[in-house]
């Protein structure tokens, strides 16, 4: 990965932000970054499951290794929040 790299790419083909501690790993180790990205991309492609079953795959890594970072950026990527409301501007009661 060089450094003008932007990292992976979100499902709407936009460069997602990868974080400081990637970059920084990636720059000590550029031979690591990009095995990193080839496995990545093999991932992609290879076998039956589609990219929404891959995301909640990726989404359960993440809760079971307690990464609650990772678990709403994955989220946040792939499901936007929905905008609010009509009804949200009135009052309860």
């Amino acid at each position: 990965m060089s450094s003008t790299d932007q990292g992976p790419s979100d499902s709407k083909g936009s460069a997602a932000k990868p974080p400081g501690v990637f970059k920084e790993f990636v720059g000590r180790f550029p031979a690591l970054g990009d095995a990193h990205e080839a496995v990545a991309a093999a991932e992609a492609t290879a076998g039956p499951l589609d990219e929404k079953t891959r995301e909640l795959i990726k989404i359960g890594i993440s809760i079971g290794a307690g990464l609650e970072s990772a678990v709403r950026a994955t989220c946040a990527r792939r499901w936007p929040p929905a905008p609010p409301s009509p009804r949200s501007n009135r009052p309860c009661c």
